[in-house]
């Protein structure tokens, strides 16, 4: 069991880094952010490449659960002044209780994605869940989600309890068994 108030892989110039979480639960108290730069709250497009992680995964395996708390306050985002960054629940298990939105792509991010494989991946969130927030000021662009739905066509791989938002300009890239087609 893992406990901490805030998880942020990758973080101010961080390359290639993957964080596995299998067989094993992590619960976060404050905070989930992939590819993190502080930067980004007063930056432009430019300081993309000066400042924020390129290439962070978040994987979270099969027996791999990462639980947000209720308490959580501040975004769950996938991208902040990043590049190439991804949530991959690939067979395990991602629960927020919070209500707070959970973001994929938000300022100045480019080609962040939320990916979804595996019988028993599932992602069940308390509030709402977002693609490409940038703002006026600070756009994003690239994002994807790539869902491959499970063999048994009777459950949900992605569940939000809020509104899902997906932006202009976001790719979606579903596959499926042809018989859950």
């Amino acid at each position: 069991l893992l406990t901490a108030q805030k998880l942020s892989p990758g973080y101010n110039d961080c390359q290639n880094m993957t964080v596995l979480i299998t067989n094993a639960t992590a619960k976060v108290a404050q905070y989930l952010r992939i590819g993190a730069s502080q930067a980004g709250l007063s930056s432009n497009l430019g300081n993309v490449s000066l400042y924020g992680s390129t290439n962070t995964t978040l994987r979270i395996a099969a027996g791999g659960k990462l639980e947000v708390a209720e308490t959580v306050k501040k975004p769950l985002t996938i991208g902040w002044t990043s590049t190439a960054d991804t949530l991959f629940v690939d067979g395990g298990e991602l629960v927020s209780l919070s209500t707070q939105d959970m973001v994929i792509a938000y300022t100045n991010c480019v080609d962040a994605t939320l990916k979804v494989r595996g019988e028993t991946a599932a992602i069940d969130l308390a509030g709402n869940l977002k693609f490409q927030l940038g703002g006026e000021t600070y756009g994003t662009t690239g994002t994807t989600l790539a869902v491959e739905l499970p063999l048994s066509g009777d459950r949900a791989a992605i569940r939000a309890q809020g509104a899902v938002t997906i932006a202009p300009g976001t790719k979606l890239r579903i596959t499926a068994p042809k018989d859950v087609l």
